[in-house]
């Protein structure tokens, strides 16, 4: 027969990590006993489908076992430093349930539980009533517990997604877990404070502080940019932190969103990359069709030997640039010298 558990008394920290012990054990012994049952049934030779409905059971049992030791983890993490932050606050409000007689060696509920003692001496509190350091204690005490909690609560659902990883049931949609995992992800990370510093996609004037510019900045550009990946920043306390600045490029109402870039900056393969076209660059390819943007087939160096390099006659350090034509089975190269200056398509 399964154990159960009371949850009648369940009003303190110290209670509520009992309970989640005990209803562990009682998910291990169930275990132990589906376990013993399997074998008797086995024995008795019933079909495989009775059998993995057995086995299904106990992989339940298993995973709810794990799932309890892992709030016990949570209460642990925030035992320790929420009972501290309450004890440095003798007036802070709903401080009954971090009141456990088992943890702090005090009776629970008592008007002295949550009286920080204070020694003498040398040896005295620095949070003690009447030292100008209490208020900083205190503020580093909520700071931490402020960060550590929703950590320790991230990777209590990581802990569960391992154990059903591990688990190997065919059920569980790793997809599923993994939308879990991010969500517990963005949770844990807006709670200790930090949000994107810009949207991806939106466009805004270039700030030094906030932003970090992809490729060389444009001449005589005003200023414009769109983001492409968010940055983070740190809120606390009313002030912003920038951790991470967010990657932007370069926007103009002609081109979009754009890098100034080399022929370097190009992948060699290609890989779908589009350059900007226009007369303003000298002669222009059979495939032009107006300013506009080219995709590229691939990049070659030029060494000077190709009959049509521009520097016959010398070294040439430049690049041959392939661009699809009109026919998808075909290409035109430009040569661009190594350190011209082309815009690169940020648009998609």
């Amino acid at each position: 027969m399964p154990s159960t558990v009371n949850a009648a008394e369940v009003t303190t920290i110290g209670q509520t990590r009992t309970f989640y012990e005990a209803l562990a054990r009682c998910c291990d012994t169930d275990v132990q006993h589906i376990e013993l049952a399997l074998a008797d049934l086995a024995a008795l030779g019933l079909d495989e489908a009775t059998l993995d409905g057995f086995q299904s059971a106990q992989e339940d049992a298993r995973r709810a076992a794990g799932r309890c030791r892992s709030t016990i983890a949570v209460l642990d993490a925030r035992q320790a430093l929420l009972e501290e932050a309450v004890n440095a606050t003798p007036g802070a409000a709903k401080t009954e349930f971090y009141q456990d007689g088992a943890a702090t060696g005090r009776p629970a509920g008592s008007e002295t539980a949550m009286a920080p003692t204070t020694p003498t001496g040398a040896a005295a509190d620095p949070a003690a009533d009447g030292s100008p350091e209490r208020e900083r204690v205190r503020t580093d005490r909520r700071a931490k517990a402020d960060v550590l909690i929703p950590v320790s609560q991230l990777l209590a659902v990581a802990q569960n997604i391992t154990e059903i990883l591990d688990a190997g049931d065919e059920d569980d949609d790793p997809e599923d877990l993994l939308r879990n995992l991010l969500k517990a992800v963005y949770q844990a990370t807006g709670e200790v404070g930090l949000s994107e510093v810009a949207t991806p996609g939106t466009r805004t004037t270039f700030d030094a502080e906030q932003h970090h510019l992809l490729g060389d900045p444009p001449p005589d550009h005003d200023g414009r940019v769109q983001v492409l990946h968010p940055g983070r920043q740190w809120n606390h306390a009313g002030e912003h932190l920038v951790i991470s600045t967010a990657m932007v490029v370069p926007y103009d109402d002609e081109h979009g969103a754009y890098m100034l870039g080399t022929p370097a900056s190009l992948d060699e393969e290609g890989s779908g990359e589009r350059i900007w076209l226009d007369e303003d660059r000298g002669a222009v390819p059979d495939c032009y069709r107006g300013p506009d943007w080219y995709t590229v087939e691939a990049v070659g160096d030029c060494d000077g030997t190709d009959e049509e390099c521009p520097n016959q006659g010398g070294t040439c350090e430049g690049a041959w640039i392939y661009l699809y034509d009109n026919d998808p089975g075909e290409s035109e190269a430009i040569h661009y010298a190594s350190d011209a200056p082309l815009l690169m398509d940020y648009n998609t």
